[in-house]
């Protein structure tokens, strides 16, 4: 996949971070889910977003949670400190703005709610039922907002694409719904899933892409992958 020149970065970022909810896992027996963790987190926290994460101190979430909570006391910017919605159970991490919450549906629902954009990265089945009720989000709301969060599959393997897709199919998402296959996006690599948030953080303040750019989510939409991961 080819990078676009994303040119004077800062000044599409409003001074009100926007969340970007970062679905993870727990448990990374490869330890490949924490490096993407950190390498998105880092490009997205030096540009101005805020990431929202399940808040435990465990796998992708501690290490993202550590790596923004650095970042933000670095730059001297406090509102850019991650956001965590954590169960006592779980073990909540100690930094970042931890919100405690009392149940797994209002812990998914907060992630879904209070951000702009999602990046599911490789996990368990935790993080499928997250980037599922993300889908289904975006799914109901598609004649109601004229703004709808981007989806974006962080995943070099292209396992958690092919499951999405499973699901799409199965309930004909794509099929009954266009609009889906323009939220719903695949990236290999932590610079393509930053792109495409920074894209959308353009569409969301009310400025137009520009034809090249158009053209960069329209190659990384998932219904453009779908032939290829059946």
């Amino acid at each position: 996949m080819s990078f676009i020149n994303l040119s004077k970065t800062g000044e599409l970022v409003s001074k009100k971070p926007k969340t970007v909810s970062l679905f993870g896992t727990a448990v990374d027996e490869t330890g490949e889910a924490c490096v993407l963790a950190k390498e998105i987190t880092v490009r997205l926290t030096e540009n101005g977003f805020r990431i929202a994460t399940g808040g435990q101190k465990a796998g992708t979430m501690e290490v993202a949670t550590l790596t923004a909570y650095e970042l933000a006391q670095k730059q001297k910017r406090k509102n850019l400190e991650p956001i965590g919605y954590a169960m006592h159970m779980w073990g909540p991490m100690e930094i970042g703005n931890i919100q405690i919450v009392s149940t797994l549906s209002k812990k998914i629902q907060k992630l879904i709610d209070g951000s702009f954009a999602y990046i599911c990265l490789p996990g368990r089945m935790g993080t499928f039922l997250e980037a599922i009720t993300a889908l289904h989000s975006i799914n109901i709301y598609k004649n109601k907002k004229l703004f709808l969060p981007p989806l974006v599959l962080l995943d070099p393997s292209e396992e958690l694409a092919k499951k999405i897709l499973v699901v799409c199919e199965m309930f004909h998402l794509l099929k009954d719904n266009p609009r889906l296959g323009q939220q719903v996006f695949f990236a290999k690599e932590p610079e393509v899933a930053y792109q495409i948030v920074w894209l959308f953080s353009k569409i969301h303040d009310g400025h137009t892409l520009v034809p090249e750019e158009q053209q960069f989510l329209d190659n990384c939409s998932i219904t453009r992958f779908s032939p290829i991961l059946r």
